[in-house]
Parts: structure tokens; sequence; C-alpha cells
């Protein structure tokens, strides 16, 4: 059975069509698509239906194929990746979101280095709040209540939002009543985290789908710092800019919803010593941030359990 035919198969099957299939493999459309001719000569049944429109559609045989296949390739590449890097050096790579990335991540990387410096960490960004744990991921960040089954979860926070600006423009906003008026910046990678904290805060007739959207919260806090509007901020990501001054909390509301942020990775690589090695990196930094001077507020984001329903508390303000 030729191996080739069958990646192009399952590539093609699982991502919905040529195209894709074909930029995933670095071929040509019309290599991926003769792939897929060889394949169903060699087997003798038709895999896919092709509609008047090119679109593709699986036929009981393909989807029943395609249920064995991906698993299967999926078990090879991560045999294979797991004996290269017995053999040379260390290497993790990580995948999350952007923000969690530059604001929570990197700075604390050189943390990690200084204890492993045999463990090199390849960092990339996910477009999703809880992206697919491909072949080559040995961790990705979900988003979510932790009741995820199959894998090893590692809570970094809880997940609490909060309004932000720069200090010019809380001079005129000082209640939540002002955010009428006001322009909202959000990320497009969240659009409900107006919504989330509106409701939490019990704050009524404001529009949480107006303002200004950003392709990420690092682009809308950026925004509010610049004096754009007013974004909602995951506060954990914004407590050095709330304490130098570059970004105000003018309601001091904090909403906390009943998810968090978790480290994943598949169950069975969670005992291997590079992944043990971060893992227990990973605690100590959670540790650690529950001992910042913040201590209440961090405390909860970490280490309370959530409500069932998003809850808001009231912050003293810093003098």
């Amino acid at each position: 059975m030729p191996l080739g035919a069958l990646r192009a198969f399952e590539s093609v099957a699982r991502l919905g069509g040529v195209r894709r299939a074909a930029l995933e493999l670095c071929v040509t459309e019309g290599a991926v698509s003769q792939q897929l001719r060889t394949l169903e000569v060699v087997l003798g049944v038709p895999l896919v239906s092709r509609g008047p429109d090119r679109r593709l559609t699986l036929t009981e045989e393909g989807t029943a194929m395609l249920r064995r296949l991906t698993p299967a390739f999926d078990l090879m590449e991560s045999a294979t990746r797991d004996a290269m890097t017995a053999s040379g050096p260390q290497r993790l790579r990580v995948r999350m979101l952007p923000t969690l990335a530059i604001r929570w991540l990197v700075p604390r990387l050189g943390q990690f280095f200084e204890r492993h410096g045999d463990i090199n960490i390849e960092v990339s960004t996910a477009a999703e709040r809880a992206a697919a744990l491909r072949p080559d991921d040995d961790f990705v960040a979900w988003q979510g209540d932790g009741s995820w089954r199959g894998v090893h979860a590692e809570l970094l926070f809880h997940d609490a939002l909060v309004p932000v600006c720069s200090s010019h423009l809380a001079r005129t906003a000082h209640e939540p009543a002002a955010l009428r008026s006001a322009t909202l910046l959000h990320s497009m990678l969240r659009p409900e985290a107006w919504r989330i904290w509106l409701d939490g805060a019990g704050v009524e007739g404001v529009d949480a789908t107006a303002g200004r959207q950003f392709a990420n919260a690092s682009l809308a806090y950026q925004a509010a710092m610049d004096g754009l509007g007013v974004a909602i901020a995951q506060r954990v990501y914004v407590e050095a800019d709330l304490k130098s001054g570059r970004l105000v909390a003018p309601f001091e509301r904090t909403v906390v919803s009943g998810e968090g942020y978790y480290l994943i990775c598949e169950a069975e690589r969670a005992s291997l010593p590079r992944h043990q090695a971060f893992l227990s990196w990973i605690r100590d930094c959670v540790r650690k941030d529950m001992q910042k001077d913040d201590r209440e507020v961090v405390s909860r984001l970490i280490g309370a359990e959530p409500s069932a329903k998003p809850a808001t508390r009231t912050r003293r303000r810093s003098s």
C-alpha cells in the first residue's frame, strides 16, 4: 500500500480539501489529487465524492478509513519525534494564544533556561483557545474548566477580566456607566469578553459588540495605553502595566468566570523527564505569582475555586 497516497488522503479528509492538504504536505494540488486517485484505484473503492462545485465529501469507506488513519499517523510522528529527541538536544514545542505567550510565558522563560540550559523551548502561537494537540506539540494552552479526558492539564490561572484604559481616559470614567459613551476595544480571539464582564459586574445599557476590533488582546492593550478606548483585559496579563501606571483599571471590578487557562500535554508524555522539568518549573511560576505584592487578587486568580457564575470583586485603590 503506497504510504504517500495514504498520507495524502488522510490530510485531504482531515482538512476538508485538496488545497489545504497540499499546503500542509508542501506539494502541489495536482500531486495530492493524483495520490488520491491512485489510492482509490489500489483499493477499488471511491473514498471521496466530488460535487459540481469541486467540494469533496467522504464516502462511507473514506470515513471509516480516516477514523483509523489519523491516529496511526499521529503515532508514527510521535514515535519519530521521541526517537530524535532521545538521542539529540532536548527540545519542547509549546503552542498557545499570542497574548498568553507574550505576557505570561516569554517573560518567565529566562528562569527556566537558568535551571535547564540543556532544554530548548520553541514557542509558537495558535488562534484557538483550545487548539488541537498536534503530534508535533509537546504542550498547548487551553482555556476551559479543566475537565478534559486523556490529557494532563496544569492550571496556570483562573479567567479574570477587568476593564483598563489610559490614565487620561480614566479621569472621566469614574463609574461603569461611563462605558455607554466610551469606545470599547476588543480582541477578535475572544469577542465575548466584554459581555462576560458586563454581565458579571451587573452593568446595563452598554453595547458589548460596539467599538474597535484587534487581532489579539496584546494589540487591544496597546491601543488602550495609547488612549484609543477601554480594553477588557485578563488581570494577570496587565498587572505590571497597572502597577507602572501605563494602564489604569478605572472601576477596579474584576469578574471571574468559571474557566481557567491550562497547560496541556498528552497524558502518557507527562512523565517524560523533559516534560516533568517543564511542568515542575510551571508549578514554581504559579507559586511565585501567588507571593507577589497584590496577594489578595493573585491568590484568587490562581488558587481559589471559581464559581459556576461569574463573580465580581472590587479592589482597593492603590495610593
